[in-house]
């Protein structure tokens, strides 16, 4: 009504009833439309600040750090150097074996912050059955070149983290015979396989005689999903002078000490009736179909599930997990069938 006032009174003029109206609705309406645009305004901030934390989880996603495993019984992973040994004024060098294994984030985007490798448990293999050593506090494992028990790795960038070494007799019995904690039945003096803790408890195993062990190693990280991998050490107690010599598998014939990569548990466990409907599509050929199945539930399973999960009988299943082992793409031992 006032601008309406207004209007009449800065035109001097009467205005039609018609004019009136037009020039109303024109204000209302502009009016109306910029109250719909301060609503629309708020409501898209307000989305947009709900949405902050979100996008910021996502960039982290995408440019996360993606920490793995890798190890070969070979060169620079595994390689044969000295120690030095001082008494008194005389200066000596011994020999000693020593097994790293490699922890990349060449496929990360981002540095992986605080990272630790832990020995969670000892396991040892007799007669194909694993017993867990009891009472195994999980330590530590030294980084190569560092006593630190947390370090940074950038993107693209590996690190060797020691798993343990083996040194001549001469220098195990007079160096580190007094630093040993055996497994049960074991003698003293018998040549070990000494393991790289960067903490020693008294009642924490640090050494390994001749048998056959399982170790689970696990991969910590700030930022980074944690990974674990399990190896299994093969070791004859016995000491050769080359790596040709000493070390078996990879190639290479005999040796008295083998360590292989059993499988990554970080895979996502995926249903036996998935598994069993995927790789009937996937791998149409049953040796293919098994290799398949293990390779997409963390690398092991026992014959039981595995035979579910193919649909196969023991007559046609036995025989096929004999030829994939004679292969070498599998390992069986007692019920637990690992790919390779």
């Amino acid at each position: 009504m006032i601008e309406i006032v207004y209007l009449i009174a800065n035109t001097g003029a009467s205005i039609s009833r018609s004019a009136l109206e037009n020039t109303s609705s024109l204000n209302i309406n502009v009016n109306s439309s910029t109250d719909w645009n301060l609503i629309f305004a708020t409501i898209f901030l307000g989305i947009c600040a709900l949405l902050v934390p979100f996008i910021e989880r996502i960039e982290r996603f995408i440019d996360r750090p993606k920490l793995n495993f890798s190890f070969r019984l070979a060169p620079p992973d595994c390689h044969l150097t000295k120690r030095m040994i001082t008494r008194g004024t005389q200066i000596s060098f011994e020999p000693v074996y020593y097994f790293r294994l490699k922890i990349d984030n060449t496929e990360g985007k981002s540095q992986a912050r605080k990272c630790e490798v832990v020995l969670e448990k000892i396991s040892v293999v007799e007669d194909a059955i694993e017993s867990e050593v009891p009472n195994f506090p999980p330590g530590n494992l030294i980084w190569v070149g560092t006593k630190e028990q947390y370090i940074d790795i950038n993107p693209r960038r590996s690190v060797f983290c020691d798993i343990g070494h083996i040194a001549s007799r001469q220098y195990q019995l007079t160096e580190e015979l007094d630093q040993r904690v055996s497994l049960p039945g074991y003698r003293r003096d018998d040549l070990c396989f000494m393991l790289e803790l960067l903490h020693h408890f008294k009642a924490q195993p640090n050494c390994l005689h001749r048998g056959k062990y399982i170790l689970d190693i696990g991969v910590y990280s700030e930022n980074a999903a944690y990974q674990k991998a399990r190896f299994e050490i093969s070791w004859s107690g016995e000491w050769k002078n080359s790596e040709t010599e000493m070390f078996s598998g990879s190639g290479q014939p005999g040796g008295e000490i083998n360590i292989i990569k059993l499988s990554n548990d970080d895979h996502p466990q995926i249903s036996e009736r998935c598994l069993l409907f995927c790789s009937r599509y996937v791998c149409p050929l049953r040796p293919d179909r098994i290799i398949w199945i293990l390779d997409n539930n963390g690398g092991h399973m026992d014959k039981n599930t595995l035979q579910r999960c193919i649909g196969m009988s023991d007559a046609l299943l036995d025989p096929t997990l004999d030829e994939l082992a004679r292969e070498g793409k599998i390992r069986i031992i007692g019920e637990i069938v690992t790919l390779l």
